[in-house]
């Protein structure tokens, strides 16, 4: 019985792997597609340069501009919601198992989810006083990007993205899926597995920004402190999604 369970949490997990962060890359791409052609045929750009001004966000008319804010807002929303419905879909069981061992430890877990958020006050208030005293001034690339769409007309899709979307879809992943890819199908060491999946969480939102691979310290913080509180919960993904959830609400309410 062991055994049978075993092998099939060794291929769910790999499935979940290869599935979802392939998916990761390939659907905004899919759905970028379409938003290119628009832009193409009510202007004078041809698909290439349009891609690059997607890419750069930057050189173009503030027309253009805008709608390619508008168009990747739209393609946060809808990728992130087809990812997370696709993982549910196939996580089912898992995620409802985790839900009735959640609502069976409610108060323990209520615990790491308040610790884990006040860590995260007090580790970044620690990373700002270091980088003030090396005089680092500014924030990531993708920072910026968000805080640009959370001061568009666009910020009520970017609030449901950054605290409903984001703490769902990037703990289903980093978490659920990576941890549970690199223990039950690489047979990977919990410490091993773990320590990977805080390096993949926070390496993936400084990816394309290497000239400023400092910032990457503040999510490595709060990667090592959600992941901590995954395994205090004895690998309960609700506990990690809600820790995330309590630092992204933060986050909007300071910007």
């Amino acid at each position: 019985m062991n055994l049978v369970k075993e092998i099939r949490n060794r291929d769910v997990y790999q499935i979940s792997f290869w599935g979802t962060f392939l998916s990761y890359f390939i659907i905004p791409v899919i759905l970028l597609i379409p938003f290119i052609f628009l832009i193409v045929t009510k202007t004078d750009y041809d698909f290439l340069t349009v891609m690059s001004i997607f890419i750069d966000q930057q050189n173009s008319s503030p027309d253009i501009m805008n709608k390619i804010l508008i168009f990747s807002v739209i393609i946060e929303v809808v990728s992130r919601v087809i990812m997370i419905v696709l993982i549910v879909s196939f996580l089912k069981n898992y995620l409802i198992g985790d839900a009735k061992k959640f609502s069976k430890n409610l108060p323990i877990n209520i615990v790491i989810i308040v610790g884990g958020f006040i860590a995260i006050l007090l580790v970044n208030l620690l990373i700002t006083l270091f980088y003030q005293l090396i005089g680092i001034k500014g924030d990531s690339a993708n920072e910026e990007a968000v805080r640009e769409m959370l001061n568009s007309n666009m910020r009520p899709f970017m609030v449901i993205v950054v605290v409903i979307l984001a703490p769902i879809l990037e703990e289903l992943m980093f978490r659920k899926i990576l941890i549970g890819f690199l223990i039950e199908t690489l047979h990977l060491h919990k410490v091993v597995a773990f320590s990977i999946s805080a390096f993949v969480f926070a390496f993936v939102h400084v990816i394309g920004d290497f000239q400023e691979i400092i910032f990457i310290i503040p999510y490595l913080a709060l990667s090592i402190v959600i992941t901590l509180s995954y395994a205090f919960s004895k690998n309960n993904i609700y506990v990690p999604i809600g820790v995330h959830f309590l630092n992204n609400l933060l986050a909007i309410f300071a910007v």
